[in-house]
Parts: C-alpha cells; structure tokens; sequence
C-alpha cells in the first residue's frame, strides 16, 4: 500500500490523455465535431462504426501531490517535552522499536515494523540541521556531529566512493546556490 502511495504521487498530470470513442460522424457529439474542436490531437479509425479521437487537455486539475515520500516527513515541534507529549497522547502512532532499552525518554519499545507509523530516524538523539533536495534525498546533522544522507537512484559504487564527498555542505550549496556538484566514473 505505501508504494501505491508513493507511485499514485509520482504520476505526471500532464501526460494524462483525453480520448473519445466514437460510433457516428455527424451530431453535437458526433466525430467531425471533435475533430473541429481547437483542441483536437490526432484520430485513429479502427472500422467504419468506431473512431478514437485524442484531445489535448484543455484544463489540468492539479489534484494529486507534487511529490512526497511517506517515511521521511519531516516535523519541526515546539513544545516543552515533546516526548512526554507522545508517550502521553500519540504513542500508537509510533513505532519506538530501534530506541534502547534504557533510553532517557522512558518511551516503552512498541509497534515494531507496523506499516503507516511514524518512526524518529534518529533515535532519541537531537536533530539540528536538515536539507531536502527532493524525494529519498536528504542530509540530517545530529547532534554530537553524526550527519546522515540518503541519496536513493545513485548507484552503489558511486555511493561508496564518492558519498564520502557529499558532506551536508553540498546539500546547502545546492539548495542556497543553486550549485551542483558532478561526479563522473572512468
């Protein structure tokens, strides 16, 4: 179900196709009327009884979202313990599995590996700086200096030589200017 999610986010709007089936030439919704119209495409006539007339779309509704990757949202919380908020209010929502068993949040360890909850990547530690550039690929700084990047679509090879290289200041430098850097294999 998540990846019929993710997929369902993935299509392109644009692409979509207006295509009429046809069985009568003349009339208010006849063939020549669609092929008359400005935003008529091309046709394909199968028999003397059926054509298929494409359109162009005349109108896009935009109903879907741009883009979203369901296990990474991101949530800035304000508040004076949000921890004991969770355990209070919203613990069946997460999955607190990966936490260690004498964490200092006193968090129960539940909902191991249940589809649809939230789960902290981080585990209890403070994260201090995070940059998107797009789907399954971000950088997170944590506290303490750890930094974790996630670059799904780079092969393995060049992650494993060149994900060295891409500190979290190249995810700024991208996003701020704009700037990219390329790596190219020999």
């Amino acid at each position: 179900m998540n990846n019929a999610v993710f997929g369902k986010t993935m299509e392109n709007i644009h692409k979509h196709r207006v295509v009429k089936l046809k069985n009568q030439w003349e009339g208010r919704y006849g063939a020549s009327n669609y092929i008359a119209s400005p935003n008529f495409h091309s046709r394909a006539i199968f028999n003397n009884n059926l054509v298929a007339i494409e359109l162009n779309k005349s109108e896009i509704c935009f109903n879907k979202a741009l883009c979203i990757h369901i296990p990474s949202l991101i949530y800035e919380v304000q508040c004076e313990d949000v921890y004991t908020q969770i355990i209070e209010n919203y613990l069946e929502k997460f999955d607190t599995s990966d936490y260690a068993l004498d964490n200092p949040y006193n968090l129960p360890l539940v909902n191991k590996k249940v589809l649809g909850l939230m789960k902290y990547e981080c585990n209890g530690s403070i994260m201090t700086h995070f940059i998107g550039l797009r789907s399954k690929m971000y950088s997170i700084l944590i506290e303490g200096k750890q930094c974790i990047k996630k670059s799904k679509g780079v092969k393995s090879n060049v992650k494993c030589i060149g994900l060295k290289e891409l500190f979290n200041q190249n995810y700024t430098m991208s996003i701020v200017l704009n700037n990219q850097k390329l790596l190219k294999s020999i």
